[in-house]
């Protein structure tokens, strides 16, 4: 929380490398919480809450390994192509970027979490 409130505070943060380092911090922030559920381990759970914990690890971690990509991408853009960086990399396109990668996260742990049928 606190890197995204420097990040916000800060005028100077407010590039593409720190919008993309703001989300990778949000999305900490939700896998922290997820993982944080109080006496999971020690108390009965449903076969829906089971399944609801699965999505959100799934989703987390893949949301992670996509942002971690778009980032990776944004540094070969910086290093690669110096002079198209900022027509390529626009805010519209970063926006679109780490949006997408949500929803492809969103959508791609759906398919185990259905597919899955493991006797509870």
């Amino acid at each position: 929380m606190v890197i995204i409130g420097v990040i916000r505070l800060d005028l100077r943060l407010h590039t593409h490398k720190y919008f993309f380092l703001s989300s990778l911090s949000f999305l900490d922030i939700c896998y922290a919480w997820h993982a944080a559920q109080p006496d999971v381990w020690h108390r009965a759970i449903s076969y829906i809450g089971c399944k609801g914990q699965m999505y959100m690890a799934l989703s987390c971690g893949i949301n992670e390994c996509l942002l971690l990509a778009v980032m990776a991408y944004d540094c070969y853009m910086v290093v690669c192509l110096p002079l198209h960086y900022m027509e390529v990399m626009s805010l519209r396109a970063c926006i679109t970027l780490v949006a997408c990668s949500w929803l492809v996260g969103l959508l791609l742990s759906v398919v185990p979490i259905f597919s899955l049928s493991v006797p509870f």
